[in-house]
């Protein structure tokens, strides 16, 4: 587990997810902040809290998309670390930013999904109340 840093009046604290679940960092007292952040945050947050240098800011598209702009999780973002096609899982409450979707129908119109899995296999962002 990674200490905590603020961002923007927040204190987020990461872990590694090596299964597709919460692995809430200790002290860590969750909850979703409204914030309506975009992606240009979410790229400030990953620099925060990667582990590895050449991490890319292209997300997977189309078929390769495990995460999306979800609720399911009580972090507020989770990222893999490949030079190119990451998967990402953005918080719906806190972000008004998501990545493409996994899949698209587009010839019977806006029908897409997402799979809403946060890892495993990547790094989970939590804002924590520190009481």
């Amino acid at each position: 587990e990674i200490g905590g840093k603020m961002y923007k009046g927040v204190c987020l604290k990461s872990s590694s997810l090596n299964t597709n679940a919460d692995d809430i960092p200790l002290g860590c007292h969750t909850y979703i902040p409204y914030m309506l952040w975009s992606f240009t945050d979410v790229h400030r947050i990953e620099n925060m809290f990667k582990t590895v240098s050449n991490v890319g800011t292209h997300s997977c598209g189309g078929g390769c998309q495990r995460g999306g702009l979800c609720s399911n999780y009580h972090a507020i973002m989770s990222f893999t670390q490949a030079s190119y096609n990451n998967h990402r899982w953005i918080h719906s409450g806190t972000f008004n930013w998501g990545p493409p979707h996994h899949h698209c129908w587009w010839w019977f119109g806006t029908h897409c999904r997402y799979y809403c899995q946060i890892g495993p296999g990547a790094i989970g962002v939590y804002a924590c109340r520190m009481w």
